[in-house]
């Protein structure tokens, strides 16, 4: 007993041991070197990175130095790992590198060269052919230089005459621009070079398209209030990328578009309490026309709750219910999930779970209410059987436990480690009850005691490789290893274990 004792303390004591011995993580030097494009140090520019491990891929980029007078920025102690690369400097185009590797403690040196930004100049003019003058214009414009094609939105204001100059970076370009309350214009593919001015000429505004219409109760007939209704454009990136803001509905459930670019609209109406819903078709407007009495009918909205259970109509650890819209979402203990704002009618909805069987059903929502289904799952996988014998006499051996482990195996303290290292040297010392302790994987289905006749089943093991252990008070232990199973297909392991 003190030995089992001393071996069970040693075996929780190894992980521990084993991540305080662990070498801290290597930070590395990473020097970037900034010129402009005649080879002139630039002080001051912003250094940035991002790292690609982060599970947050919208995580803001971190400002790691600014440049010396030299053009050098010395970042002396950056984590291990791959990085995205961001260098900006006021008057120069922004630098943009991708994966770069940070590993092993090596010292990194990165050249940058930043080209001066060039401009657009030219002249706004009113639909009427009048001067835009003294206005603010908002600008959308879609950089297409090979390897960095990126949408971006600035602003330019008008002197007197309607004159404008937008800086931008040297490279291909299509650009938009809007006037508030006016209209809009497009310049297609010029193409903008490092520290030179692009002439345009006159620029004239095309008026905004319009589109009016109203939002009502299916069941009621009655106008809805304070509905959002969005439009989404079909056509030119630089419009239909980044969605206007929505407009709402007045007291008699009306709505009114009026900064629209001429093209085809998806027009779509969501409020609480009410499924979201698209008008008929898309809208199809052109440059000054109105287009009126877009209606939309919503439906109030309809719950659907999953219960995903196995045969026994217990909940399935892990599992997940997923709609064609709305994505995949966990069950919580009890195996439940539920979708909120769904539209009325007949939907699909899918349960899943790992070492389990996918479920389908079809289910019919009422209008605002809610509904409930429960998806029976079944166990996937092979299946692993045999007969365990005394070696020597080749009798039957009743109350085996047969334990099945993967090669690699996750500790409870959160560290992946090896099964060869940590878990097998200690098998042969183990009875039933202390391997039972240290098994680390929960799943029932991967242990069985083998019946009077010596023989044993287990069911739907997921297909893989592991180790089959045979453990008995009295009997030397004995395993199996590199135990391929295979899905819908049965694997015999037998054992014969001698008596101690």
């Amino acid at each position: 007993m003190r030995l089992r004792f001393a071996l069970t303390l040693g075996i929780l004591l190894l992980p521990s041991w084993f991540a305080v011995a662990q070498p801290p993580p290597a930070r590395t030097q990473v020097t970037v070197i900034v010129h402009d494009g005649q080879g002139a140090p630039i002080p001051q520019a912003q250094v940035m990175v991002h790292d690609m491990g982060d599970p947050d891929f919208h995580a803001p980029w971190q400002l790691v130095g600014l440049t010396a007078a030299d053009g050098r920025c010395v970042v002396e102690k950056l984590p291990e790992g791959v990085y995205d690369l961001r260098v900006e400097a006021t008057g120069f185009a922004v630098h943009w590198q991708r994966e770069i590797r940070v590993e092993g403690g090596k010292p990194v040196e990165l050249r940058v060269v930043l080209p001066r930004v060039g401009a657009i100049r030219g002249r706004l003019l009113l639909p009427d052919g009048q001067p835009a003058a003294e206005r603010e214009l908002a600008v959308r414009f879609d950089r297409n230089t090979p390897g960095q094609s990126f949408l971006g939105d600035a602003t330019a204001n008008t002197d007197a005459e309607g004159n404008f100059r937008l800086p931008l970076e040297p490279g291909e370009h299509d650009l938009a621009v809007r006037l508030a309350g006016v209209g809009y214009a497009l310049l297609p593919k010029f193409t903008v070079e490092t520290g030179r001015d692009l002439a345009v000429g006159d620029v004239t505004l095309v008026r905004f398209a319009t589109i009016t219409g109203s939002v009502r109760s299916q069941s009621t007939g009655q106008p809805l209030a304070g509905v959002k209704v969005q439009r989404s454009y079909f056509g030119n990136s630089l419009f239909s990328m980044r969605p206007l803001d929505p407009v709402k509905t007045d007291a008699p459930g009306r709505f009114t578009m009026d900064d629209l670019w001429a093209g085809e609209w998806m027009i779509v109406a969501a409020a609480a309490d009410y499924a979201r819903k698209a008008a008929e078709g898309t809208v199809k407007v052109g440059s000054g026309e109105t287009v009126e009495g877009v209606t939309i009918a919503l439906e109030r909205a309809c719950t659907l709750t999953v219960r995903v259970v196995d045969a026994d109509g217990n909940p399935v650890r892990n599992a997940e219910a997923w709609l064609y819209w709305e994505g995949k979402r966990p069950v919580d203990a009890d195996g439940r999930v539920s979708f909120e704002g769904l539209t009325p009618g007949k939907l699909k909805v899918t349960a899943g779970a790992p070492d389990w069987a996918s479920m389908k059903r079809d289910v019919q929502l009422a209008e605002g209410e809610t509904t409930e289904v429960t998806l029976s799952l079944t166990l996937r996988g092979g299946t692993i059987r045999g007969t365990v014998r005394n070696a020597l006499t080749g009798a039957p051996l009743k109350d085996v436990l047969i334990g099945v482990m993967e090669d690699a195996v996750e500790l409870e303290f959160g560290q992946q480690t090896r099964f060869d290292v940590w878990i097998k040297p200690f098998i042969g010392q183990w009875g039933p009850a202390e391997f039972r302790l240290h098994r680390w994987r929960s799943q029932e289905h991967l242990e069985a005691t083998t019946a009077a006749d010596g023989t044993y089943t287990l069911s739907h093991v997921a297909a893989g490789e592991y180790t089959v252990c045979a453990i008995a008070d009295g009997y030397i232990n004995e395993t199996v290893e590199s135990t391929r199973v295979k899905e819908n297909a049965t694997t015999t392991v037998d054992f014969g274990l001698a008596a101690r």
